[in-house]
């Protein structure tokens, strides 16, 4: 229950990162940096008869429903919530902070805006498995019926919508957007390893009991134990591996300094792992 409330708590502070990039920025400056929100900016500029916003909402559900039938069982439950969140956080924001134009007269600051509210949503929705759904679905369904992979999918898709705006609101828009995207994907991935972020940790020690049962019983983690010997002392000692969150190698290296001063510790930062206790690499 607890890690399913911080699971979904995580998703819902993600999803609401994702709506106010969407409406605050990348809406009011017509920024078509792929998904629902750049179709959105498009199709209002060819039929003005509903917002943005609601263009938004109309797509996302559509998309929903056509992922639940199409994709079936392995659609996955935290797109279909992420889906319902953005659409409600963006019905919220439209009748809460109604806008008539942009937030300042910066179109570069508002991108930058608008790129890493957007990055930093999405970097927290993988990193809990979860997407906000919209063009990630479209993807989903090209990769069920086809070999190409949902990566390059969903690119595909995304820079076909940033170029288009070119031909709705001008080549300076359609930069921008390109440009948008192309710096969203940069920084999610960076925010995703920094998510990832764990340290491999390497201990050579003569007291290898007392560290392991600290290992396992306070900080909850596996350890790996390995014979070793000594190339210069021809001592033999232990090898310990471990791979522990940033917090808790530091907490492994103030113990380790109070049970044996004469432990050789390495720590290397370390974000592609997979397995018991760890996200799987994204």
């Amino acid at each position: 229950m607890k890690k399913g409330i911080t699971t979904y708590g995580s998703i819902t502070a993600g999803t609401f990162l994702i709506a106010a990039g969407i409406y605050f920025f990348k809406f009011p400056n017509h920024f078509s940096m792929g998904g629902t929100a750049g179709i959105a900016v498009i199709l209002y500029q060819l039929c003005d008869k509903l917002s943005m916003n609601a263009y938004s909402i109309l797509l996302n559900f559509l998309l929903l429903a056509v992922g639940l039938a199409v994709i079936g069982k392995s659609f996955s439950l935290k797109t279909a919530y992420c889906t319902v969140a953005l659409n409600v956080f963006l019905f919220v924001f439209e009748r809460l902070v109604p806008l008539h134009g942009t937030l300042t007269n910066q179109p570069v600051l508002e991108l930058c805006f608008a790129v890493l509210l957007s990055a930093a949503g999405s970097a927290i929705l993988f990193y809990c498995q979860a997407s906000s759904g919209g063009t990630d679905i479209i993807a989903m369904i090209v990769k069920k019926y086809t070999s190409v992979r949902i990566a390059g999918a969903l690119f595909g898709v995304d820079i076909a919508i940033a170029l288009s705006s070119g031909v709705f609101f001008g080549m300076q828009t359609c930069l921008f957007s390109v440009l948008g995207l192309i710096g969203k994907a940069l920084i999610m991935n960076k925010s995703i390893d920094t998510l990832n972020q764990s340290q491999h940790c390497l201990l050579v020690t003569s007291k290898a009991d007392s560290i392991c049962s600290y290992i396992t019983t306070d900080l909850h983690k596996g350890v790996t134990v390995l014979d070793c010997t000594g190339g210069f002392t021809g001592t033999e000692k232990k090898t310990l591996i471990t791979v522990l969150k940033p917090a808790q190698a530091e907490q492994l290296k103030q113990f380790v300094q109070q049970q044996d001063k004469n432990a050789f510790l390495v720590i290397t930062p370390t974000s592609n792992i997979s397995g018991r206790g760890f996200h799987a690499a994204i």
